[in-house]
């Protein structure tokens, strides 16, 4: 493993034990001790993404097993994920998913 890689791999353990608080790119950048366009160029590289779209996915990831698998109404998954804005939550997912929001993580039957 390059060090490129060992360093994609720790920006993903920090974003999965800090997404809900941290969304910005420079957080993380700051705790890998690189600058933003560093970190996005190695993101580009390893996961041909950036790394606020990283921190998106993992988001939404967390969004669609919420809903899926809990009963918690959209409002309290936002205000876990840490959105104080739910119909900025609805709309942070809508165009990524491309579906009806309470559709998402739903089987088409």
């Amino acid at each position: 493993m390059d060090e490129k890689e060992e360093r994609i791999m720790t920006f993903e353990t920090l974003v999965d034990e800090n997404y809900r608080e941290k969304r910005f790119p420079s957080f993380y950048a700051e705790r890998l001790n690189m600058s933003v366009n560093h970190l996005n160029r190695i993101c580009r590289e390893k996961r041909a993404v950036s790394c606020g779209a990283l921190i998106r996915n993992r988001i939404i990831l967390e969004a669609e097993r919420l809903l899926y698998h809990t009963f918690k109404t959209v409002r309290e998954i936002a205000i876990e994920l840490g959105f104080d804005n739910v119909p900025y939550f609805i709309t942070f997912l809508r165009p990524r998913k491309g579906r009806a929001l309470r559709n998402l993580g739903k089987p088409n039957r």
